[in-house]
């Protein structure tokens, strides 16, 4: 089966992750503008470090290697990292709100820091998938990115 009359999985992935980025970055915006609301840190704490640590655990198992393969291993190493990432800023700020029992913007700003993050990582993505759609190449990152 020809592969590259398939569209990629990578570039199909691209509209939920705006969606999502940019949802995340509107809610955290307006809850700063509009006064952060209580939240317990200590469900938000739990819950997050228990998915920073599968997280990490998937990243492992995929390998640094998964970055330099084809764009559809990027594309899920991208998601798994970024996900690890996010959900370990969320214990930090899930911690520090529930053993100050105040800071509850944390939160917000927290969720627009990390929405900016994937939106940036996803347009690296995105540019990497058309450059190589465009020249019919297969699905491979770059040679300058291999090393």
């Amino acid at each position: 089966m020809d592969t590259r009359k398939l569209p990629p999985t990578s570039l199909l992935l691209m509209p939920p992750y705006y969606i999502v980025t940019a949802v995340v970055i509107f809610e955290g915006i307006n809850r700063l503008t509009n006064h952060a609301p209580h939240v317990e840190g200590l469900p938000v704490l739990i819950v997050s470090v228990i998915a920073t640590i599968f997280m990490a655990m998937g990243a492992f198992i995929l390998g640094k290697g998964a970055g330099k393969e084809d764009l559809h291993m990027r594309s899920v190493l991208l998601d798994t990292v970024s996900d690890g990432v996010a959900s370990a800023a969320v214990a930090i700020s899930g911690g520090i709100i529930y053993f100050t029992g105040r800071y509850y913007w944390l939160d917000s700003v927290i969720a627009i820091f990390i929405g900016l993050i994937i939106g940036f990582g996803a347009l690296k993505l995105l540019r990497d998938v058309v450059a190589a759609l465009r020249t019919k190449a297969p699905l491979k990152v770059s040679s300058e990115r291999e090393n």
